[in-house]
């Protein structure tokens, strides 16, 4: 039989030899994670000579690993197992949970700078517009300004030509 150890051996520690199938049922994990505990080093491996691998799972304390106990009562081991597994299931999802939050408020923060961001560009925008109409006007005007000039350029040369074209036919 091949064995391969990803961890240092401690088979003093009660445990059990298990598919990954069952290692995953055993753990309440999907089967993958059972395969990326092992490619971390968080779970040892074997080959059988079967070609076969098997995972070393230890056992939590309370946990015997034997099943063929008499059904005398209440299964108290079960519960206690129940409450074993809900608390390691708590303390996976506190983990992940902590960086999860973390995110969240730094988010927050971010969401916070870009509202405050957008109401002075909108306070910017609404300056810049009253700026354009300011323009808009000045240059309303001058246009006016400056046809009434051409107008009355136009009416100057006009009289200078009436006036001035008879002068220039008797060539004064």
């Amino acid at each position: 039989m091949t064995v391969t150890v990803l961890t240092p051996s401690a088979e003093d520690h009660p445990g059990q030899w298990l598919s990954i199938k069952a290692a995953a049922d055993n753990l309440s994990v999907s089967e993958r994670t059972v395969s990326r505990w092992i490619a971390r080093g968080k779970l040892r491996r074997r080959h059988r000579e079967d070609g076969h691998v098997e995972v070393w799972v230890p056992l939590v304390e309370g946990d015997t690993g034997d099943d063929t106990r008499p059904d005398d009562g209440p299964d108290t081991d079960g519960h206690e197992r129940s409450l074993q597994l809900l608390e390691r299931v708590d303390a996976v999802l506190t983990r992940q949970q902590v960086p999860l939050l973390e995110r969240i408020d730094a988010l927050a923060e971010r969401v916070e700078v870009v509202a405050r961001e957008n109401g002075q560009l909108a306070e910017r925008n609404v300056a810049l517009a009253r700026e354009m109409d300011t323009v808009r006007t000045v240059s309303a005007r001058a246009v006016r300004y400056w046809r009434v000039a051409a107008a009355v350029l136009a009416a100057i040369l006009a009289v200078l030509l009436v006036v001035g074209a008879p002068a220039l036919a008797r060539g004064v």
